[in-house]
């Protein structure tokens, strides 16, 4: 592999954010039992039956907002493949479906678990307004020397 090669890293980074996600834990600074509805309230239906564990295992039940046809639309009709959904959007999009099985009974790989999920409790437990990309960045991306990524189509931030 050579330094300058660039690849779309798509599900990989669910792995960053559960590893920030752990440490914030080990710190004390975030508990696996929250629930959704202390870092989005109001957002999600049953949000207090559903922990940060259910999001990071895939367990919460989610409806994986990735089968909604209007998130497949922008690439597969219309060949925008750099489209991109807000992540308010894909909650919105994933909670009009109800939930595929109760908190915690079943197992369901779900996207929506990650972009609002997972990472609004680590902004909540780290009482900042950055990005997951940026602490990822600081915890992961610099002590490994990495440079050169990008999110969503940006830049990676610096």
């Amino acid at each position: 592999m050579i330094r300058q090669l660039r690849f779309r890293a798509g599900s990989i980074t669910k792995s960053f954010t559960a590893t920030v996600v752990l440490q914030l834990v080990a710190e004390g600074r975030l508990e696996l039992e929250q629930s959704v509805e202390h870092s989005l309230p109001g957002k999600v239906p049953n949000g207090e039956g559903i922990s940060v564990r259910h999001l990071l295992n895939h367990t919460s039940g989610l409806f994986n907002y990735v089968r909604a046809p209007r998130v497949a639309e922008p690439y597969f009709v219309d060949h925008d493949y750099s489209y991109y959904h807000p992540a308010e959007d894909l909650l919105r999009y994933a909670v009009e479906t109800p939930p595929q099985f109760e908190p915690g009974s079943g197992y369901g790989y779900s996207n929506t678990n990650y972009p609002r999920g997972a990472t609004t409790a680590t902004h909540l437990a780290t009482r900042r307004s950055r990005s997951t990309a940026k602490m990822a960045r600081g915890r992961r991306w610099s002590p490994s020397r990495a440079t050169g990524g990008r999110t969503r189509g940006r830049p990676f931030p610096r």
